[in-house]
């Protein structure tokens, strides 16, 4: 395990620098599109963010810096329990991101960009709220990781997808197979990544530690 962790999960990101790029700027531009849409007309957020989502332009700011500290104070169980349906949750997306990449890739530059939106909305509810600080001082400690992980999980989806577009001399299930092992090398960093970024989350980002030492 370690060597993989120090040797071959980093290979194989850098064996695919295109695909994972690709990834990287989908969700990106979700992101920026969102952010400015809901920064121009707030309705908009309710077509992006899943309904029920209380973090949301109808909170008020006391609501809002609110749901950034609640469950500081929740029992090391409690906290425990939540990194278990983070990571599942996570691991999941992630899963998804890669797998789909046998349907050309579509449906994985699809799940990367929603959830590049769905953060840029909230991004400007946030920032709107005067509480674009808080909001990323939030993000910042578990989200580097776990974006980072989603980011590689659909790089490693769109090398799938490649092998169905263009099997080049193979046919398209020996072309998916042959590119099969590395995109797994890379989403079984992803799924490491993501516990890391569980523990973050409900740990550090759970703790009293202060905005500055977030980042």
């Amino acid at each position: 395990l370690g060597h993989y962790l120090l040797h071959g999960f980093p290979e194989a990101v850098q064996r695919f620098p295109r695909h994972i790029l690709l990834s990287a700027v989908l969700l990106v531009v979700g992101f920026f599109i969102s952010w400015f849409a809901v920064n121009q007309n707030p309705d908009l957020y309710y077509a992006t963010v899943p309904i029920g989502e209380l973090r949301s332009p109808g909170a008020s700011p006391a609501e809002l810096q609110e749901s950034l500290v609640s469950g500081r104070d929740i029992s090391t169980g409690s906290k425990t329990v939540f990194f278990g349906y983070l990571w599942q949750h996570n691991v999941r997306v992630s899963l998804l991101a890669f797998a789909l990449g046998v349907l050309a890739g579509i449906p994985t530059a699809l799940l990367i960009f929603y959830n590049g939106m769905i953060l840029g909305a909230m991004t400007s509810v946030f920032q709107s709220a005067g509480l674009g600080a808080a909001w990323w001082a939030w993000i910042a400690g578990h989200g580097v990781t776990e974006l980072t992980a989603i980011v590689f999980a659909g790089g490693a989806g769109f090398v799938l997808g490649d092998a169905v577009l263009w099997p080049k001399n193979r046919s398209r299930s020996e072309a998916l197979n042959h590119a099969a092992k590395p995109a797994l090398a890379v989403v079984g960093g992803t799924v490491m990544m993501l516990f890391v970024a569980a523990l973050l989350g409900a740990f550090f980002r759970q703790s009293e530690v202060g905005n500055t030492a977030r980042f």
